[in-house]
């Protein structure tokens, strides 16, 4: 028996419809205690570095030495599961329709000790997965002459990717490897299938259009090849750059430079590295017609007349027929590549009068293989065992009907039913197919029509050949702190793009378009501080008697003005009938929105994801400060702060509804503005006294 993943043994309890029993029946809101699950992360990261520097004549020498160590342990998603209480189990009703405001209580079935539904579940602790990355630096600033200074240097990297001491993940679904003892007069399209598909001459061809594979084989990770896969390997990157002083008050400075995205930085945890096998839950037996099977005091009895244990993880036991019938999440080697991004920046300062400063800069970046870029980190996914879409929009509903499933009853579905503890090289019987596939009597008619028809999804991680692109132009107006006031304008003009696929179509042919990523191009941000000039030592009323310098003197603000474009908005791409940027209703509408109809099932895409133009509305926010110093004595001050954020209470509409399911709303702005580009509330004022001594 494996062991739970941690020491805690108090799963969530709900009576009637709260949280964790789904769809339990009861009367009134329902209640729940305890926890049946959570998520915990141990992570440690070590990072030490070596940095030396040297000047030898007109070079500036810097070597380094980084190495990056990080060990996690993952907790995810762990938990004892939850046990949950009917009130229809002591309502009298057996079938049919049941109202709980007539009969039945949770919290009496519960005194019973009859358990309406429960789970039991085994979590692994993924532990001790490792991941190293060395690097090393050599760079040289070389004064060339009195006005140029040229920088050249080249990094190196090498990333080991993650490994775990108990060699439990999993390296890879070997598509490529056929499916062992797989027998050869398998027939997936069965005299059974054939008469309940009832197929339409239309349809006849059905069993014709696709040749299944029945390949992939589960490889774990091992003592001789430890890692899930490999990331930056010894890889070289370079940089350069050159800062040229064209006369007393200007400066030019180009660079360019490039970065390798390592494991690290794509992964927040090891959450996304797979360790099948060694995770499983189990049901509870709920009542069957009224009589109880599943008891508080035993809620998983492994006897009686519903016997119904604790189901084991098995761990690598079943070898390459892990989760046969299942979906599958993995990596391959194979396919994964670096994501690699290249920096150019052009950078123009200049030194203006009354103090100051004018930067313009222009930054790209263009990036190649990249991977998820959010906050979170992760990979980019294909599902490899996608059916043709088009098979779909052709023949409709009819690859949604349910035929006998061929798999079912043809092979084994546990190791105890194999007549074997565990799988080796050795194993001659059948495969044995412990997922879905192999228990469920049914499928679709669509999963026969899958290139690997033995699997559900089969979703590859870390995907290459996406694209990231950033076009940045800044400009920036500077004025240090003197005379009582200070001045920071700034505004950045920027066009981001990436990849991704227009429909499904596209997906299934592995076409990628590089798209807008519909983020406001114009930002502009204002800020400054002033003293006003009155009091002692100030240009006005510096000589008034010290009870009035108190009141007048002392005083300052401080304005940050923020403003953005507004979003490209976001439209169906099936089910537009016209342009919305055309004829566009009087008042409030933002678009057309009679242009968007809801379509037939089936209907291919054809319309754009965003129409050029067509923004959101524009965001902009006023927040001030006001500020007061009183001067107690030479040893202690007092100081007075109010802040006003949106001082203006200016309303800003957020994004407008865009669908035909928004009804009256579509095409208007009902809602505030909020999100990562901007949150408009109301006015809020915020006071504070601090002591200074």
């Amino acid at each position: 028996m494996l062991s739970p993943s941690i020491g805690v043994y108090f799963p969530a309890f709900n009576w009637g419809n709260e949280y964790f029993g789904g769809s339990t029946s009861g009367i009134g809101t329902g209640a729940h205690m305890g926890a049946g699950g959570w998520w915990y992360d141990h992570l440690r990261t070590y990072s030490p570095s070596i940095i030396v520097t040297h000047e030898m004549g007109r070079h500036h020498l810097k070597l380094g030495w980084q190495y990056r160590y990080e060990w996690m342990q993952n907790f995810q998603s762990v938990g004892p599961g939850y046990i949950g209480f009917n009130s229809q189990d002591t309502s009298g009703v057996v079938s049919g329709s049941y109202n709980p405001d007539n009969s039945g209580d949770q919290y009496a079935t519960s005194l019973l000790g009859v358990v309406g539904g429960a789970s039991a579940t085994i979590y692994p602790i993924v532990d001790q997965v490792h991941n190293h990355l060395y690097a090393g630096f050599i760079q040289d600033d070389f004064r060339l002459n009195p006005r140029t200074t040229l920088n050249l240097g080249i990094r190196w990297e090498k990333e080991s990717g993650p490994s775990d001491d108990n060699r439990w993940l999993i390296k890879t679904l070997d598509m490529k490897q056929n499916i062992q003892n797989w027998p050869s007069s398998f027939n997936l399209w069965t005299p059974q299938v054939l008469a309940a598909a009832n197929l339409p001459a239309t349809a006849s061809d059905l069993p014709n259009l696709v040749t299944p594979q029945y390949n992939g084989a589960a490889v774990r990770t091992s003592n001789s090849d430890p890692n899930v896969y490999y990331g930056v390997n010894g890889t070289f990157l370079p940089r350069a750059g050159l800062a040229y002083r064209l006369n007393e008050k200007t400066a030019l400075r180009v660079g360019y430079s490039r970065f390798a995205v390592t494991w690290l930085s794509n992964s927040s945890d090891d959450s996304i590295i797979q360790a099948n096998g060694y995770s499983q839950s189990t049901s509870a037996l709920s009542p069957l017609a009224g009589i109880p099977r599943s008891y508080l005091s035993d809620p998983f009895p492994s006897g009686g007349a519903y016997p119904n244990p604790v189901i084991q993880a098995v761990g690598n036991a079943l070898g390459p027929y892990q989760d046969l019938g299942n979906g599958f999440s993995f990596y391959d080697m194979r396919q994964y590549k670096v994501p690699m991004n290249d920096r150019f920046n052009f950078n123009v300062q200049r030194e203006l009068p009354a103090n100051f400063r004018l930067d313009v800069t222009e930054f790209l970046m263009f990036e190649h293989n990249a991977q998820d870029g959010s906050m979170w980190g992760g990979f980019y996914t294909q599902n490899l065992n996608q059916s043709n879409p088009m098979y779909y929009y052709t023949y409709k509903g009819l690859l949604s009907q349910s035929v006998p499933n061929p798999f079912y009853g043809q092979f084994p579905t546990s190791l105890g039913a194999a007549g074997v503890s565990s799988v080796g090289p050795s194993y001659t019987g059948l495969p044995i197919m412990p997922g879905s596939l192999g228990t469920s009597s049914q499928v679709s008619i669509g999963q026969l029509l899958r290139p690997y028809p033995q699997y559900g999804d089969l979703t590859l991680n870390g995907i290459p050949n996406y694209r990231d692109h950033y076009y940045g132009t800044a400009v920036s107006v500077t004025r240090p702190f003197a005379r009582g006031w200070t001045l920071l304008a700034t505004y950045n003009y920027s066009l981001q793009s990436h990849s991704a696929y227009y429909d499904d179509i596209d997906q299934f042919d592995r076409h990628l378009t590089q798209w807008d990523r519909q983020l406001p191009r114009h930002n502009i941000r204002l800020s400054g501080t002033y003293q006003l000039p009155f009091g002692k030592g100030k240009s006005y009323f510096s000589t008034v008697p010290k009870w009035v310098d108190e009141v007048i003197g002392g005083w300052s603000t401080s304005q940050i003005f923020y403003f953005m474009g507004g979003d490209l908005l976001s439209f169906p791409t099936s089910g537009m009938v016209c342009d919305p940027r055309q004829n566009k209703p009087s008042g409030a509408y933002w678009f057309n929105p009679n242009c968007i109809t809801t379509p037939p099932s089936y209907t291919i895409s054809t319309a754009p994801p965003y129409y050029q133009g067509l923004r959101g509305p524009r965001f902009w926010q006023l927040d001030s400060t006001a500020s007061k110093t009183f001067n107690i004595n030479e040893r202690f001050n007092l100081e007075f702060r109010l802040e006003m954020y949106n001082m203006p209470n200016k309303f800003i509409p957020g994004d407008p509804c865009v669908g035909s399911s928004c009804g009256t709303s579509d095409g208007l702005s009902l809602q505030e503005a909020g999100g990562s580009n901007g949150a408009n509330y109301g006015r809020e004022l915020q006071g504070s006294l601090r002591l200074h001594f």
